[in-house]
């Protein structure tokens, strides 16, 4: 990378981390390396706090019921959302390892689900899709 480009780069990141200030999202108090962790990798945060069992063969998920539980762990922990798709795309990418995405049977239905996880944390007003 030039020293052209690394400049570039900068100032991008410096416009959003002020994009960020402005918003709400980054104060001097909040601007904790947990804060930066939890706003720039809210997948990564939440399935270390939330998930459990990875590699199981018979550990599953529902891939509605994943991202409700994702979608309102972002919001009591004050973190924008990924949007369905890209949660989909990202929870894939980071935990391919272990984790695989296909239909599986639960209560003698197939239901689109992610094998190989469990969610250990639920939050307690999520309504979870039985019939996905």
């Amino acid at each position: 990378m030039t020293e052209t480009e690394m400049s570039g780069l900068l100032n991008v990141l410096l416009a959003s981390l002020g994009n960020l200030v402005d918003r709400g999202f980054l104060s001097g108090d909040d601007m904790t390396a947990d804060r930066m962790r939890r706003l720039s990798q809210s997948i990564h945060v939440f399935g270390e706090e939330c998930l459990s069992n990875f590699g199981t063969p018979t550990a599953f998920v529902g891939t509605a019921d994943m991202y409700a539980a994702y979608d309102r762990w972002c919001v009591i922990n004050e973190v924008p959302r990924s949007e369905r798709d890209d949660f989909t795309t990202s929870f894939v990418a980071k935990y391919h390892e272990n984790v695989e995405k296909r239909p599986n049977r639960h209560n003698g239905k197939m239901k689109q689900s992610f094998v190989g996880v469990e969610l250990t944390t639920l939050p307690d007003d999520v309504i979870y899709d039985e019939d996905e």
